[in-house]
């Protein structure tokens, strides 16, 4: 059954959290030349690019949603949209043509808001998001869209609000979401983390709302500067970067076990502005502070301390820097194989210039 609920207050809802777009930043503040304090040895060097394409201008448009690198396609989409007809989801290939797109859009529906996109093993769209109808009500759901576009299989997941979604290897969905609250006002517990079969709907779940603190802010939600939610499917696990309680989880899917560390800040308290997981485990994010152009920012490698149960991030060579430093990393749109796929302050075709290249342990060939 369809919850109730007033949909400008879920348009609000939806837009406001939910959601992690790109800005640009109207002013930056001039930051002294000594606040550029880097590392005094990087873990990790960024490769000379491998390769390079100009991409469509619209994917990286100032006020879109972040593009996403997955499977081989980037993901493109439009938060929202109110007709059957407009399409919300285009998938570019490696050579930046846009090979596919997709308008997710239900009977009787008013609005579908999407929060999150990804590709399936053989190359299918996959889709969460709500459909507000005419009379108020809304379903959150998780689609399927074949090859030519079409929507061929959709579950509600209510009382599960599917922040983010991704596809593993034996064909389920994964996703990391919120229950929202109890009638008394009170945070509801449940398992954030859930498991679908789009024949079959819910398959599993993990990761009680406890488990992540008792703050007010949701885990799957990112709630600002400092506090981003990234949730990656990468070669048999799940990643989980929550800024908003402060975790990295790492869950293996063969035994279904959850190893959780402390976000560790003390080497670089930067906004996480993108995430890319290799298939080895390597996890990199573009971290940048707006307001510090003269700062340390770009490409970070996540670096473990397992004694400590803590990850911070750590600078990578040819990767980070000020902003005006050849090679400086502006976004990272995710990883291809081991290659991450990126884009540098200094590409003359600014944030449509993407580039391939790997991030080597130093020493190691």
């Amino acid at each position: 059954m369809l919850l109730k609920a007033n949909s400008i207050r879920l348009r609000q809802l939806v837009l406001t959290t939910t959601l992690v777009f790109i800005s640009l930043p109207v002013s930056a503040q001039i930051s002294k030349p000594d606040d550029f304090n880097p590392q005094p040895s990087l873990l990790r060097t960024l490769a000379p690019s491998q390769r390079r394409i100009v991409f469509d201008a619209a994917p990286f448009s100032v006020g879109s949603v972040v593009p996403y690198w997955d499977k081989g396609y980037l993901i493109s989409i439009v938060p929202e949209t109110t007709s059957q007809n407009s399409t919300n989801i285009r998938l570019y290939d490696a050579n930046g043509n846009k090979v596919r797109e997709s308008a997710i859009w239900f009977p009787d529906t008013e609005t579908v808001f999407l929060l999150s996109a990804a590709v399936t093993m053989d190359g299918n769209i996959i889709a969460s998001g709500t459909a507000v109808k005419q009379d108020g009500t809304r379903a959150y759901f998780i689609a399927g869209a074949d090859r030519s576009g079409k929507v061929t299989a959709a579950i509600q997941t209510n009382p599960f609000f599917p922040k983010s979604v991704c596809s593993a290897a034996d064909g389920t969905i994964w996703s990391f979401g919120e229950l929202g609250r109890n009638a008394d006002g009170s945070i509801a517990d449940g398992d954030m983390l859930r498991q679908f079969d789009l024949a079959k709907g819910l398959v599993s779940s993990y990761l009680p709302r406890s488990t992540f603190g008792n703050g007010r802010s949701s885990p799957a939600q990112g709630g600002g500067e400092r506090r981003e939610v990234y949730f990656r499917c990468s070669a048999g696990k799940i990643v989980i970067y929550s800024g908003s309680s402060n975790q990295y989880v790492d869950f293996d899917v063969e035994s279904r076990s959850a190893e959780r560390f402390k976000i560790d800040r003390s080497s670089a308290d930067l906004p996480l502005r993108g995430l890319a997981v290799t298939p080895s485990g390597d996890v990199y994010g573009h971290l940048e502070d707006y307001s510090k152009p003269n700062g340390l920012q770009g490409l970070f490698y996540l670096e473990f301390d397992r004694n400590k149960g803590t990850v911070r991030w750590e600078p990578v060579g040819g990767g980070s820097g000020r902003k005006d430093q050849p090679g400086v990393v502006s976004g990272l749109w995710g990883a291809d194989g081991e290659s991450l796929v990126y884009n540098r302050f200094d590409d003359p075709a600014g944030r449509m210039g993407v580039s391939w290249s790997k991030a080597a342990r130093n020493g190691a060939r």
